[in-house]
Order: C-alpha cells, then structure tokens, then sequence
C-alpha cells in the first residue's frame, strides 16, 4: 500500500510551512544534542506518531508479519511492530547526528574493510555490503 500522503499531497499553506520550520528546527537542535538522547528521541516519536497518524503501516507490517509467521500469536507480533516502529524512529533520526557517528565510537568497522578502503582508487568500485542497518553509515565512515 503506497502512502496516500504521498499521492495526493496537500497545498502548501501557513501552517503546513510553519510545520516544516519547525522540523528544520528540530532537525538543527538534533545536529548538536548527545547522540543517544537523538536516538531515543526518534524511537518516542515514531512509536507515538505512526499510530496516530499513519495506522495503515501498522496494519501493512501486522499483515506482512501474520503471514511470515502464521502461528505467532497477537503479542509477538506486537512486540515485532513496536520493535520494528523503534528502529525507524532511531534510523530517522540518528541522520542528524550521522556526521558524528564515527568520531564517537559508534561505527564498526572491519580491518578486512579498512584495508579495503586504503586501496580504493579513483577508479570506479563496486562494493558488495550486507544491509543491517542504516546505508548512509557506510558513507559516513568512509569519510571520516
């Protein structure tokens, strides 16, 4: 199921662009807040909003998941749901603090990788990666 947000967007209006000010706001006031508090902040608001607003993911995920696992009763696939709300919610956010994250501490990487990326050339790579998480921390650590 698409996002009919997505389908049929509404007209800008005030209120809809003081709305979007005020995730800028809150976008920029992340950047520089501690790392866990933006993580944990994006895990309360998804799993606060999505019920509230978008309930059609839930009802897609509880679908995907009743049918992936058809003898898992209604709390397992609950917990799934709520574990699954909170790690978008931490995703979405943690792009604020993503330049942050490998002078943290917070990205491992391989010595099998790091020597890797010691060869890398201008020529053009292909890099086959397992996706466990977020893509854009490839880049950041590549970066840094």
């Amino acid at each position: 199921m698409t996002d009919p947000l997505l389908a049929n967007p509404p007209a800008h209006t005030w209120r809809s662009r003081l709305q979007d000010a005020a995730y800028y706001a809150l976008y920029y006031s992340l950047r520089h807040a501690p790392i866990d508090i933006v993580s944990d902040l994006g895990s309360v608001f998804v799993r606060w909003s999505v019920p509230r607003h978008r309930p059609w993911v839930i009802e897609g995920a509880r679908r995907n998941l009743e049918r992936h696992w058809p003898g898992a009763d209604k709390a397992t696939i609950d917990k799934a749901i709520n574990r699954f709300l909170d790690n978008v919610g931490r995703m979405m956010a943690e792009f604020a603090a993503l330049p942050r994250l490998h002078a943290a501490g917070r990205i491992q990487v391989s010595e099998r990788f790091e020597r890797g990326a010691k060869e890398l050339t201008a020529a053009p790579t292909v890099a086959i990666l397992l996706h466990t998480g977020n893509w854009e921390v490839c880049a950041a650590a590549l970066h840094a």
